[in-house]
């Protein structure tokens, strides 16, 4: 019997998450980026926007909608149409979204599908210099082989 990885698991997710998409070539395709427009996240879905459109050929939007640690987006996101034709860009803020906002407008957990990773990005924790006197400095030296 063969064994379904977890990479086979997210393939497949992601071709039906894509099926309906593929399936309307008349409408656009959106992908909202809960930033405001220059940063990483902006980036990334600017280039994902050409690909998009040059594999699926249709027209694909880069749509900014910044606000509220990236809720505003999100949600906009989640009260669309589940018709294939919107998707958040987004890194790790909507996983946060719960723990800072006493209302947010949506529940990740249950308004948003994860669909693929795109990349990943490092986090760097840097005080200034010199830092000898940094209480991470003990942290930093335990991790150096």
């Amino acid at each position: 019997m063969r064994k379904i990885t977890r990479r086979t698991m997210l393939a497949a997710s992601a071709a039906f998450a894509v099926t309906p998409a593929l399936a309307q070539p008349a409408k656009v395709m959106t992908l909202v980026v809960p930033f405001p427009p220059g940063g990483s996240t902006d980036a990334m879905a600017r280039l994902l926007q050409a690909h998009l459109q040059t594999r699926l050929g249709r027209t694909v939007l880069v749509e900014n909608k910044s606000g509220a640690a990236g809720s505003l987006g999100a949600a906009q996101v989640a009260k669309s149409a589940p018709d294939g034709n919107t998707f958040l860009v987004t890194f790790d803020s909507h996983a946060v979204i719960p723990a800072i906002l006493e209302k947010p407008q949506l529940d990740v957990e249950k308004d948003l599908m994860p669909v693929f990773l795109v990349g990943t990005a490092p986090y760097v924790i840097a005080p200034s210099s010199p830092a000898s006197t940094s209480p991470m400095c003990p942290i930093a030296a335990a991790g150096r082989p």
